[in-house]
Parts: structure tokens; sequence; C-alpha cells
């Protein structure tokens, strides 16, 4: 027994559904509205200049572009967005419905400018900065890392970088000296303020009369410097800097005591007496009185004294 198949019947049916799928595609497609226009604003002499590289963008879609070189733009969006968002750098971000637009292939939109009460910048140091930009590794300690040591002056300054190694030089007199490269700092250069400082016998004892409080920076280097800071830095280059006029804090007190009744005063105050002309007083002083024998061998852990500092920078 034979079945006849209806192979006429097959190929209609497979042509409707080829026209409906064609026709569903058109349907979706149609569903995407066409716009497109320019960007423009106002310069400080009020004169109509075009917005490059704006944003133009519908909601709640997210579908956007960037204006061309000429300030135009041209975009396929969804019909069932509502929204058009225009913004740019320097202006106020402008918001159309798009409804409302009558003309969809000839949208003018006009930015106007931001005016601002005034910025506020705010900067925070690290504690230590490297730098290779002159071709020398430099570390830099900021004032972040010298206030990890509250009581401290200059040779004391260098306990939280392990670039420098501080030694006694003197156990009477409690001076330290310090190490770059193994070398002691006879073969270092210390500068302040990229002037020679702490030569002959400062290299060990001045390290002791340049409070920390003072100081806004100090930069290191190792190894032999560049031919304009001398033939001194064999093993190294340290330069100081001191608290500038201009600094944040106009008046700074500092008292510093411990358990051993030592004690420590620092003090600093600006003056300006214009913007190009001003100065910093700067001063100093610690007091250690108590001897202390802590470990009972009859010579006291640390000399006693005073020392009284004083600069006008």
């Amino acid at each position: 027994m034979k079945i006849p198949i209806q192979i006429k019947n097959i190929s209609q049916n497979f042509f409707c559904a080829i026209i409906v799928f064609i026709m569903a595609t058109a349907i979706v497609f149609s569903q995407n509205i066409n716009l497109s226009g320019e960007v423009f604003g106002y310069d400080i002499n009020s004169r109509p200049i075009q917005l490059p590289g704006a944003k133009v963008f519908t909601m709640p879609s997210n579908t956007g572009v960037l204006t061309s070189n000429r300030g135009t733009f041209s975009i396929s969006v969804p019909a069932s967005d509502e929204k058009l968002i225009v913004s740019f750098i320097g202006y106020e971000t402008d918001t159309i419905l798009i409804s409302r637009i009558s003309d969809k292939n000839g949208i003018r939109v006009q930015l106007k400018n931001v005016h601002l009460e005034g910025v506020e910048v705010v900067d925070d140091k690290v504690a230590t900065q490297l730098s290779f930009s002159s071709g020398v590794r430099s570390e830099s300690i900021t004032t972040r890392g010298l206030q990890k040591a509250a009581c401290c002056n200059l040779s004391e300054s260098f306990t939280t970088t392990p670039s420098v190694d501080v030694q006694y030089s003197d156990a009477v007199t409690g001076a330290k000296r310090i190490q770059l490269l193994g070398l002691q700092s006879v073969y270092s250069q210390v500068q302040s303020e990229n002037m020679p400082m702490m030569r002959g016998l400062a290299a060990n004892y001045g390290f002791a009369f340049v409070p920390g409080q003072w100081l806004e920076a100090i930069s290191i280097s190792k190894g032999a410097s560049t031919v304009k800071n001398g033939y001194e830095s064999i093993s190294g280059l340290i330069n100081v800097d001191y608290k500038k006029s201009e600094s944040e804090y106009p008046t700074f007190l500092n008292f510093y005591t411990n358990s051993d009744l030592s004690m420590e005063v620092n003090a600093d105050h600006t003056i300006n007496f214009s913007d190009k002309v001003g100065t910093v007083i700067f001063l100093h002083s610690n007091y250690t009185g108590k001897e202390n024998d802590h470990n009972k061998d009859g010579f006291i852990d640390r000399p006693t004294g005073y020392q009284f500092n004083f600069m006008n920078r």
C-alpha cells in the first residue's frame, strides 16, 4: 500500500515561514529611530563654537556615540528610549525628551558653560618616594616619613629607611655618623638645599645639630654623583630641604618627653611680608639631665646635656 506525500503543501508552508520571518525581522529593525544633529557651545568671548568629542547617548538603553570634529552626530537608538543626554567637559550636561523632538534629523543642542566658585586641590604624600629621572636612583624621605620619628635630629631621621646606616661614633658624647654603601660619612656629601655642609669635624658631630622638625624632605642618592654636586660624593649624596615660607602651617609647635625625662621643644613661625618676600624663624631645644643606668654596669646609658638651636631662614 502506497501513501502519497503532498510535496506541494510542504513547499507552500516553508515559503510562508520565510515570509513571516522576513516580516518579523523588518518589524524589529523598524523599531529603531535615527537621531542626528550637532552640539555647540560658547567660548569666553560669547562666540558659538562646535564641540568635537561630546558624548551623546540615550536612556535607558545607554546607546551612545561621540560627536565628530565638526560637532555633529548620528545615532540609531531603540524606539523605547525616552531621553537624549549630551555631556562635554567644562559644560553642563543637557537632557532632552525624545518625544518632544520635532525634527529628529536636525537636532541642535546648546550646552551652557560651567561656572565654578572655586576648586580645592588636596595632595597626600607617601613616606618614601623613588625617582630615576636624573639617571641615578634617588630616594626622598617626605614629611610623612619624618613624622615616624617624632623626636629626632638629622641622624635619627634615617632610622625609617634602610638606605642609610646610623652608628655611634663616640659613646661619650653620643655623636652619630652615617654610612652609605659601607663607607663612613666623610665619603658622603651632605648638602643643605644644594649647598655643601658638614665638613671636617662636623661630619661626625653636625648631624645632631640639625633638628628633624625643621626639615621638609631628605633626598638620598647612592654612588658617585654628577660633577655639578662636587667631588666629595664618593659613596653618595644627601640633601636636606628645610621648611619653606609657603608652608601649609604658618605656626608649628612640638613638645616631646619620655620616661627618661628627656625633653625636646620645636617651634617655627612664618612671616610673609609680601607674595615674594618671607622668612621662617626656627627654634629648637632639648635637655637630658637624668643619669640612667638600666643594665647596672656603672656607666650611664645616654650622655646628659642640653642643646639650643636658632635659625632665621
